[in-house]
């Protein structure tokens, strides 16, 4: 399936009661995302424009329930710095390949 917010094709979701979609995506992260806010991303031309900094938001954030406050939220958040991106890459490096660990870039 297709991810609400990022558009990633290898998305998957999780059978739920309520009004929202569950939602495992491997860009954006686990969430679980309203009607309301699925809607607004595929109407609203200003969070389709957005979409990449939302994808960042809900991935750092983690918020427990993703509803139109919170894409409203996320797509005015501020870019972070060059500093802090490579911090955050350097981060996500060091989960993916602990110390010790060795790969290749090949």
């Amino acid at each position: 399936m297709i991810c609400p917010i990022c558009s990633t094709a290898d998305a998957t979701e999780k059978p739920t009661s309520r009004d929202a979609r569950i939602i495992d995506c491997p860009q954006c992260g686990n969430f679980a995302i309203s009607g309301r806010a699925t809607a607004l991303l595929n109407i609203e031309s200003n969070f389709a424009t957005e979409r990449w900094k939302i994808s960042a938001w809900v991935n750092e954030i983690k918020p427990e329930l993703i509803s139109s406050t919170e894409l409203d939220t996320a797509s005015k958040c501020a870019v972070p710095s060059l500093h802090t991106r490579a911090d955050r890459m350097l981060r996500w490096i060091h989960t993916k390949f602990p110390p010790g660990m060795l790969f290749s870039l090949n």
